[in-house]
């Protein structure tokens, strides 16, 4: 009989213990739980605290900016918003960062209503009382954008949607990515530039660049990850027949300013 009280008292134990684990990580992440290239997990992979029970990780089309087509302004403050969906849903958690194309954090989160920043601003995560939402949830986020000639950055976020049993039976993770380019100053911004065009575009073999008055620029070309797939010196002619399909970014640089131009190859 005594053992029978002792057992259920260690039980009650854990069960409090594991409650607790869980509530914990309702007033955010612990970190490194993004999905992203530095990370390479969230928190129902390598030993995230939501692996082991039948969590899965899908990518939904949840991220949205108010970065411009044209890229983002460095120095400048965007709003990165959030916004999962899932039937059943009543808990929601994330955790969100900014890499460039090295894999490096970029940019600044900055600390709001609806976000702690984390990592003197290197990460992003929900507070407690934003992760009450049914079926929906949605954050609003303060990014700073990095200094000039960062490139392309790409945005990931691991959010959590957990159905409040208590263990992670139901749970799952939606991940997400959206990448946003560079912007020229406004003082860039020139008739030479407003003159440049890359053609065709859509592209298939090759792509040409005109509108050029000066040759002394240097060409890098990003896909649409951020990872740069090509550069050399100015040439007006470029092979892009062995590129995979899909969209591509690229700058045009001298000692003095630049330019992004965006293509498509098909």
């Amino acid at each position: 009989m005594l053992q029978m009280i002792q057992s259920k008292k260690l039980i009650h134990f854990f069960l409090i213990l594991f409650a607790g684990i869980l509530m914990a990580n309702r007033g955010g992440s612990p970190g490194g739980r993004t999905g992203s290239t530095t990370d390479k997990g969230t928190c129902s992979s390598n030993g995230g605290c939501h692996a082991g029970g039948p969590s899965t990780v899908t990518v939904q089309d949840y991220i949205l900016t108010n970065v411009p087509i044209s890229g983002y302004v460095p120095g400048q403050t965007y709003t990165v918003s959030l916004n999962p969906s899932k039937d059943g849903i009543s808990v929601w958690g994330f955790e969100m960062m900014a890499e460039d194309a090295n894999g490096n954090a970029v940019g600044e989160f900055i600390s709001n209503s609806d976000a702690n920043a984390m990592n003197n601003g290197e990460r992003a995560t929900h507070k407690f009382s934003s992760t009450s939402g049914t079926g929906k949830k949605l954050w609003d986020v303060l990014w700073k954008a990095p200094t000039a000639g960062t490139g392309p950055i790409t945005f990931y976020a691991a959010s959590l949607a957990a159905n409040g049993n208590g263990n992670t039976n139901g749970d799952n993770v939606l991940t997400d990515t959206a990448t946003v380019i560079e912007g020229a100053p406004s003082s860039v911004w020139s008739v030479d530039w407003e003159k440049v065009r890359i053609y065709p575009n859509p592209a298939t073999n090759s792509i040409h660049l005109d509108g050029l008055i000066r040759t002394d620029f240097t060409i890098s070309i990003y896909n649409q990850m951020g990872k740069e797939v090509y550069s050399s010196e100015y040439t007006n002619t470029i092979d892009v027949s062995r590129f995979a399909k899909g969209i591509y970014y690229l700058k045009l640089t001298n000692r003095d300013s630049y330019t992004t131009k965006r293509f498509v190859k098909q």
